[in-house]
C-alpha cells in the first residue's frame, strides 16, 4: 500500500489585483484543505490573504504565519524555521495546504527560505510551485515601459541596503529594476542622481491596489528630501531613455 503524502503549494498572488492572478492557482486554492498566509507580526495583517480573500471556499482552514521584517538574517532564518516546522506539523497525511506568497514565489520572497528549509526538514512533504504575476511585470505594464527589447540587458536588484554600485552596473547593462526601495529611498534617489539617471527612472507602488502611485519621470519629484515613499515599492531605470518610452 502506497504511503500518503501532504502536499504544499507554494503559490504566488500576484502584485495586488486579485484579477492578476492565475486560474491555475485559483482553482488549486479552492481545493486545498489549509492555507498558510505569512502575516506581519506587529500588524496581524495580510496583504496576501486580501488578495485571495474571494478565492476561499468554506471548507479551508487559514493559518497565519507571522513574520517580522528583518535585515538579520540569522533573526530571518529563526522566524522561517519556525514557520516552516509549524506547516510540517499542521498538514496531516493526504492533505494540501497553500503558502501564499506576494507577486512570483522564486522572486525575493519569503517562500524560498520555506521552501529550502521544507525540503530539508521534511522530504516526504510533496512541494509544488506555482508561478504568479510579479510586480515588474505589472509595473512595467502600468507604466508601458519595456522591460527589455531586441539584444537588451535586464538586471535585477534588491535596493534594501542602497545601490552604491549602480554606477558599476549602469556601465554594463541597459535596464535596471530596483526592488524594496522603501526605507532606503533617499540613497537611491542621490545614486540615480549623481549618475544622470533621474530622468530615465520610474518610481511605481503598490501597484494594483487603491494607493497605487506612479512616477513616470524621478525628476520631476519636486521635493525629494521630503518624498515619503511607500512599502511595496520599485524602480525601473530604462537607461536608453526616452526614445524607448511608449507612454
Amino acid at each position: 500500500m502506497e504511503k500518503q503524502t501532504a502536499t504544499l503549494y507554494g503559490i504566488g498572488v500576484g502584485p495586488g489585483d486579485p484579477e492578476l492572478i492565475t486560474v491555475k492557482a485559483v482553482n488549486i486554492l479552492k481545493k486545498v484543505d489549509v492555507i498558510f498566509a505569512p502575516t506581519h507580526q506587529k500588524t496581524k495583517y495580510s496583504l496576501a490573504l486580501e488578495i485571495i480573500n474571494q478565492y476561499i471556499e468554506s471548507h479551508t482552514t487559514i493559518r497565519h504565519l507571522f513574520f517580522a521584517m528583518e535585515k538579520d538574517k540569522l533573526a530571518c532564518q529563526k522566524l522561517c524555521e519556525r514557520n516552516s516546522k509549524f506547516i510540517a506539523q499542521e498538514l496531516m497525511p493526504n492533505q494540501s495546504g497553500a503558502f501564499i506568497t506576494l507577486g512570483d514565489p522564486m522572486l525575493y520572497s519569503t517562500y524560498i527560505y520555506i521552501l529550502k528549509d521544507l525540503q530539508a526538514r521534511s522530504p516526504e512533504i510533496k512541494v509544488k510551485t506555482i508561478p504568479g504575476i510579479s510586480s515588474i511585470n505589472a509595473a512595467s505594464a502600468l507604466v508601458n515601459i519595456p522591460l527589455a527589447e531586441g539584444d537588451e540587458r535586464l538586471t535585477i536588484m534588491s535596493g534594501t541596503n542602497g545601490i552604491s554600485h549602480i554606477k558599476e552596473i549602469v556601465s554594463e547593462k541597459d535596464n535596471i529594476i530596483i526592488m524594496k526601495t522603501y526605507k532606503e529611498f533617499q540613497k537611491i534617489y542621490q545614486e540615480l542622481r549623481s549618475n544622470n539617471l533621474l530622468k530615465h527612472s520610474s518610481y511605481v507602488s503598490r501597484c494594483g491596489l487603491n494607493e497605487e502611485c506612479c512616477i513616470k519621470d524621478m525628476d520631476s519629484i519636486e521635493d525629494p528630501e521630503n518624498f515619503q515613499p511607500t512599502y511595496l515599492s520599485m524602480i525601473i531605470v530604462k537607461k536608453n531613455g526616452e526614445k524607448d518610452r511608449a507612454v
